[in-house]
């Protein structure tokens, strides 16, 4: 049984806090509760199918290839994440395009999530902010850019995977 349950955003730059099913014992405790698992670098996103229809591109994910770098690239923390989107999209030339079904059923690694400004603006005048999550292309210079609340509620991302070995010291059934 697959499930995935939203449960809240962390900070800015941080882990995505959600809860997995179905995929390791250890997501659950001795009685069969569910554990509650951070989301983040290193993890795995499996790609569902579009929510526009079987063989459709994806509404709500995208493949960003930057095609011109700065001669001085920020650096960023590979371990967690933090800073790639001020490393990668902070200067240079980018190509956008959205990504084509044949990445429904693929698992990808995430390399971080952040919460961005979206360039319209409310009916207010403020900023509005969305999260997005950061996956590893199989193409250069490319990462996937999901939209991660409209890609899990329509089904765009199927189901996230913890990387356990890099949480074997949190985990205590």
């Amino acid at each position: 049984m697959r499930l995935l349950t939203f449960l809240a955003l962390a900070l800015i730059g941080g882990p995505l806090c959600a809860q997995v099913g179905g995929q390791a014992d250890r997501e659950f405790d001795a009685e069969g509760s569910k554990v509650e698992v951070e989301i983040g670098c290193g993890d795995t996103a499996i790609i569902g199918v579009s929510s526009l229809g079987v063989g459709a591109e994806f509404a709500h994910i995208d493949a960003i290839r930057k095609t011109r770098w700065p001669d001085q690239p920020l650096p960023y923390d590979t371990a967690t994440g933090k800073g790639l989107y001020a490393s990668f999209f902070g200067s240079g030339d980018f190509n956008l395009a959205k990504l084509p079904a044949s990445y429904a059923g693929l698992s990808l690694v995430i390399l971080g999530t952040d919460l961005v400004p979206i360039k319209s603006k409310n009916s207010d005048g403020s900023t509005p902010w969305a999260q997005v999550l950061f996956l590893k292309a199989d193409i250069p210079n490319t990462v996937f850019w999901v939209d991660f609340d409209a890609a899990v509620s329509s089904g765009e991302i199927q189901e996230f995977r913890a990387n356990w070995s890099l949480r074997e010291e949190e985990f205590q059934p």
